[in-house]
């Protein structure tokens, strides 16, 4: 901490932390999130399929998504599966076992990811780690620690955001969870 008060502060390396470890992630973010939901939605849709629900998977609007990802905080925005009211009603008449199948493939497909995110994240603290002992040059260390620092907050933003929106949609009346239970009172049958 010394080293930063001894010749006073650095504005450059102000400037780039506050980018790259604030502004960058949320900026990003919402295209990563855009990303989960579409694994997550197609699961559905795919095991929807099995069962002869006519699942349709309608992406965000990459144009609007970052206004709509900060306006609507704890609310789904982006990506549904939409079904008709002959395959909402199918649905329905589906035995337990089959809608629990449908229902939660997408948090499956979540839990998928965020491991995924998560063995990524450890191998990219550890080449952190060991790019302080391998690298000599100390330009280029300073620009792979930064990088390497990027990517490890985005994977974290990211891996809370799945988790989060995980949480929401199972617990959320009508979600992933209560559609299994109360399809016809979630589905507006």
């Amino acid at each position: 901490m010394n080293r930063w008060f001894k010749n006073g502060i650095n504005i450059k390396n102000v400037l780039v932390i506050v980018v790259c470890f604030i502004i960058l992630p949320f900026l990003i973010l919402p295209y990563l999130s855009n990303i989960s939901v579409g694994f997550h939605e197609n699961a559905h849709v795919e095991v929807g399929a099995e069962y002869g629900i006519n699942l349709t998977y309608i992406p965000a609007d990459l144009l609007t998504l970052i206004p709509e990802t900060y306006q609507t905080l704890g609310k789904r925005i982006s990506g549904i599966a939409e079904m008709t009211d002959e395959d909402k009603e199918m649905f329905c008449n589906l035995s337990y076992e089959q809608r629990r199948h449908i229902a939660m493939a997408g948090p499956i497909s979540d839990i998928i990811i965020s491991i995924y995110l998560s063995i990524s994240m450890i191998f990219l603290i550890v080449i952190f780690v060991m790019n302080e002992q391998i690298n000599q040059n100390k330009n280029w260390r300073s620009k792979i620690r930064i990088i390497l620092s990027v990517l490890i907050v985005l994977l974290a933003f990211w891996l809370m955001q799945i988790n989060g929106s995980t949480v929401l949609n199972l617990t959320d009346p009508c979600g992933d969870l209560d559609k299994i239970f109360n399809c016809r009172k979630c589905l507006g049958i």
